[in-house]
């Protein structure tokens, strides 16, 4: 039986939102309009995620000032904080009526990113209440420490993960033996998702044990 549901934020339930933008007013704030550093800084999320494996605040700073050839200190990280934290789209109302048909299931977050920007997130959605915890900030995917933290005292066969990347939500999570949903990077994917599909799971699990 599915008690909880694990979703991934960017690709899954925000999708197409112009990042670079945000990221952008946050360099111009600080004082650097230099078009390519910003675009360095912009491409080199999944370079850090490579290297550190997870978000801190410092080891951030350090690491994109060494990408772009320009210092960046907790100032500059603060400002990110708060123009990402508005880095939404206009599904609000779309997706409150797709998470209240889950009011049975404990519904996670496990998201790559530093974990105030990506509730900021939710809060400006209007949706951080669905979500009873965070996971992605200690250690990002595609290792398997924020999967294991999100199931807590859960089973994995209990779980569903829904994410748009195969690599780092799908694997990890059937490495995990989570079940799975991968979903195409558009909001109207994720919204398909039903307690019936949740219900064909059950069936699915009930005879494998038969």
């Amino acid at each position: 039986m599915i008690k909880k549901i694990l979703f991934d934020i960017d690709g899954t339930l925000i999708c197409n939102v112009d990042y670079i933008k945000y990221s952008t007013a946050a360099f111009y704030e600080y004082g650097i309009h230099d078009s390519d550093a910003i675009w360095t800084f912009n491409h080199s999320y999944e370079a850090y995620e490579t290297a550190i494996g997870r978000y801190n605040r410092e080891l951030f700073a350090k690491y994109m000032s060494n990408r772009i050839k320009w210092y960046l200190n907790q100032e500059f990280v603060d400002l990110l904080f708060k123009h990402l934290g508005k880095a939404v789209n206009g599904d609000s109302d779309k997706l409150k009526k797709m998470l209240d048909k889950f009011d049975k299931y404990e519904l996670v977050i496990v998201s790559n990113f530093f974990e105030q920007v990506q509730k900021d997130r939710l809060t400006t959605l209007g949706i951080e209440n669905y979500f009873s915890s965070y996971h992605g900030e200690d250690a990002c995917k595609p290792r398997l420490k924020p999967f294991i933290e999100a199931l807590g005292d859960t089973y994995p066969d209990e779980c569903l993960m829904v994410g748009d990347r195969y690599d780092i939500d799908i694997k990890p999570a059937k490495t995990l033996g989570i079940n799975t949903l991968q979903v195409g990077r558009d909001i109207d994917s994720v919204l398909d998702l039903t307690p019936e599909y949740i219900e064909d799971i059950e069936d699915h699990l009930k005879m494998k044990t038969l």
